[in-house]
């Protein structure tokens, strides 16, 4: 059980997360009481979202992150978080080889050792929560854990085959461009019922990575973002973040956790399967292209006004 603190507006400013209570349940334990959760009516989204952290994240700062990502949603809908071996520090003592990037790549070892333990987790939630019910998130360098497991693990695409996702979301995903688009962006098509990237321009973490891997990365783009067929892009450079002055010049742009504006299109548009175009009845986004979406500065409505909105076209 967490508890929250706010100073003010937990949309716009600082969320701090305490956990005053920890419940160790057995496998079937945890799949019923997901399950109850998944499929409660009363609730107000029959949904769970799976979420895949990325580079230099602790299994703490796994759980605080999911916590305040959940909050600034404002969505009661459970988050469940797959924690790879990441290096939490995201620092390492360097190497003589590389200096900079030794915690980096570290972690990019890690994530693909994990991909058989993802891909088990995923095919263990299936028949628990339903693929009709599951947010599939995958950020930064998790991005290379959901997307060559997608693609290249035969049992669990054969399962999502049977069952697709609600929708596969990727946040800054730290994935070579080309890779990306050509061959997990195609591997994927089928397997989610909607599929929805949200990239910027000013993502510092991804920058790094581009120079460490001397490659484009397809969460980093320059100039207004491109389309990809059966893919809905979201340019989330504007939306409104919980930053203080501070981030806002110095900070990386990166965190999940802090991008208000994208998580409330993530879960009440995405999650709860409303029409791409709600992003324009609400004025949350604007239309840049057919299938490209670019958040705006304005303030995040209240989700009241989401009755205004039409269910998502198949």
């Amino acid at each position: 059980m967490n508890a929250v603190k706010s100073a003010g507006d937990p949309l716009t400013q600082h969320v701090e997360i305490t956990l005053l209570d920890s419940v160790r349940l057995t496998q079937r334990d945890f799949a019923n009481a997901l399950r109850a959760r998944a499929r409660d009516a009363s609730r107000d989204d029959s949904l769970v979202l799976l979420y895949v952290h990325g580079f230099g994240t602790s299994l703490r700062e796994a759980r605080e992150h999911a916590a305040q990502a959940r909050v600034r949603s404002r969505s009661s809908a459970p988050w469940v978080v797959f924690c790879w071996p990441s290096r939490g520090s995201g620092v390492a003592w360097p190497s003589a080889s590389h200096i900079f990037s030794r915690a980096y790549l570290e972690d990019s070892a890690a994530a693909a050792a994990s991909r058989p333990a993802f891909a088990q987790t995923v095919r263990d939630l299936l028949p628990v929560v339903g693929g009709a019910h599951l947010l599939l998130v995958a950020h930064s360098l998790g991005a290379q854990i959901v997307g060559e497991s997608l693609a290249g693990d035969s049992a669990l695409r054969d399962a999502l085959g049977a069952d697709p996702l609600r929708a596969l979301a990727f946040f800054a995903p730290d994935v070579e461009t080309r890779r990306f688009r050509d061959h997990i962006l195609s591997a994927t098509s089928l397997l989610a019922r909607r599929v929805v990237v949200y990239v910027s321009v000013d993502d510092r973490v991804l920058t790094l990575s581009r120079s460490f891997n001397k490659s484009e990365r397809a969460g980093l783009i320059r100039g207004p973002a491109k389309a990809h067929p059966g893919v809905e892009t979201v340019d989330a450079t504007d939306g409104t973040a919980a930053e203080d002055r501070l981030q806002r010049v110095l900070g990386s742009h990166h965190a999940l956790r802090r991008a208000s504006a994208a998580l409330f299109d993530l879960v009440h548009i995405v999650g709860r399967s409303r029409d791409a175009a709600c992003r324009l009845t609400l004025g949350t986004a604007t239309g840049v292209e057919q299938g490209v979406w670019r958040l705006t500065r304005l303030p995040l409505p209240p989700l009241s006004v989401l009755e205004a909105c039409s269910p998502s076209r198949p």
